[in-house]
């Protein structure tokens, strides 16, 4: 088969993972990438793990530390207070990393954007730039009990809407314990597709048990695993 007469076929993706994170990534295959805005605007479960003290230019541990801060005065109780105060809607300021593609590849159209431009445009050429903040849902945030985590990293399991920032929240959460944080690892568990048509929320329950690992990700067992979603 020639490369004039091979079928071609439209492939996309619901919103994509910060490059070190891992978890579960939509793709939709012809008609179905019809879908995939609607998943970019549906609620992401994940677990995390932050550490308190310092801040990076990235917000997670791969980037350069830029401040560090004490840590010590925060309490177990203090902790947990703070992660439950983050339930609920509020103005989410996006990292200014906000999207991690390789310097001199077309702009991700999902990157948050300033002026046309996505913020990391900036930041790759320490450029000074302001960042707006965004309203975002918390729906569910619970701090996970994990064996060798203890102060001062701690882990955590969170529903967000569409947009929000685990990075970010993980720096508000420290500066609510008036230190710093910063993200050590991210999962994504689930995602979930928005009915905007019925204006509520159904559960595409898109998992990461149910995911097909990238090693696997050849032509027959991604026919096999095809899966249908309709909005009804």
């Amino acid at each position: 088969m020639t490369t004039s007469t091979r079928p071609k076929i439209k492939v996309g993706h619901g919103g994509t993972l910060d490059m070190h994170a891992e978890g579960v990534l939509a793709i939709g295959v012809g008609s179905a990438t019809k879908l995939l805005s609607f998943y970019l605007k549906g609620n992401k479960t994940y677990e995390a793990t932050a550490v308190l003290g310092y801040e990076t230019n990235t917000l997670d541990a791969h980037g350069e530390t830029v401040k560090e801060a004490p840590w010590q005065h925060v309490t177990e109780a203090d902790l947990d207070s703070a992660i439950q105060s983050m339930q609920g809607p509020y103005d989410q300021v996006p990292p200014l990393y906000s999207c991690m593609f390789s310097k001199g590849s077309n702009h991700d159209k999902t990157a948050k954007k300033h002026g046309g431009k996505s913020l990391r445009n900036y930041a790759i050429r320490n450029l000074p730039v302001e960042i707006k903040s965004s309203l975002v849902t918390v729906h569910s945030i619970e701090r996970m009990q994990v064996p060798g985590i203890e102060l001062p990293r701690f882990s955590f399991r969170v529903t967000g809407s569409g947009g929000t920032y685990v990075r970010s929240l993980i720096r508000d959460i420290a500066y609510k314990l008036n230190t710093l944080g910063t993200l050590q690892s991210l999962v994504g568990e689930n995602v979930e597709l928005i009915n905007e048509v019925q204006v509520r929320t159904a559960k595409c329950d898109l998992k990461v048990d149910d995911a097909l690992p990238i090693d696997s990700l050849d032509y027959d067992t991604i026919v096999q695993n095809l899966r249908m979603q309709q909005i009804s």
